[in-house]
């Protein structure tokens, strides 16, 4: 009964890895239209990496042929592409894996001790089901740049709102104000 636990256990967490990988490599997309272009690098290129990785650089985006911008986000768990597009109302941020790496552990591995055994084993797995070895980390990182991207359109669209209120309400109130010459009773 255990054995047959640890084995759907093992089995799930193998499909979800798999799962992952595949949700990682699927284009996805955003659309903007409050913010140009230089904004959108800026908060892309800026929000790619985590402070800390932001000391050693950030990506650098490159101009595309139909007046867009492209960059990639490389760190150990694969490549993230980002591509930005315009569109008649604004941009189309699509990105996507490009590339995952498979094998957990590269390089020497002492097949004497358990560790390695079962290290040698797991590579082996994921090699032959095509299983990425961090997933969740590209999914984090194109996460971070759409929430980057679209807080940022959201604080731009606000004033535009602010400086026009809605008939019969007042920038303070939260209540819809009664016409003049009639009673609110």
């Amino acid at each position: 009964m255990i054995l047959i636990v640890l084995l759907i256990a093992l089995v799930g967490s193998l499909a979800l890895l798999k799962y992952l990988g595949t949700l990682a490599m699927r284009p996805t997309e955003i659309e903007v239209g409050d913010l140009t272009l230089d904004q959108i690098v800026e908060l892309g290129t800026r929000s790619s990496h985590s402070r800390v990785r932001r000391i050693f650089g950030r990506p650098t985006a490159n101009r595309t042929i139909d007046g867009g911008a492209e960059w990639t986000i490389r760190t150990g768990a694969g490549v993230m592409g980002v591509r930005v597009s315009p569109t008649p109302i604004g941009y189309r941020i699509v990105a996507q894996a490009l590339t995952m790496r498979i094998a957990q552990h590269q390089g020497w591995i002492n097949l004497d001790t358990t560790w390695g055994r079962s290290k040698l084993l797991t590579n082996w797995l994921f090699a032959a089901l095509g299983i990425p070895h961090n997933p969740r980390k590209l999914l984090r990182q194109r996460k971070r740049v759409f929430r980057a991207i679209t807080r940022a359109a959201a604080n731009a669209a606000v004033p535009a709102a602010v400086q026009a209120p809605a008939p019969g309400r007042t920038l303070g109130s939260q209540q819809a104000q009664t016409p003049q010459g009639t009673s609110g009773s």
